[in-house]
């Protein structure tokens, strides 16, 4: 009768994986989504667009 036993605990962790992945995917979405609409245009940088100081570095006088 042990023959007829089937392991499926590895199918049924790839489910949960597919599941969490599909649900990461929509949050990020929903995220990408609503920073959009609360900007009102296009896509941002995270850090709102304040970006590192470019050009000549300056030092003090010595």
């Amino acid at each position: 009768m042990s023959d007829n036993v089937v392991d499926i605990s590895d199918a049924l962790e790839a489910r949960r994986h597919q599941a969490a992945d599909e649900r990461l995917k929509q949050m990020r979405a929903a995220f990408r989504a609503a920073r959009l609409n609360a900007a009102g245009k296009g896509p941002t940088r995270p850090g709102g667009g304040s970006g590192k100081r470019r050009g000549k570095k300056r030092h003090p006088s010595r």
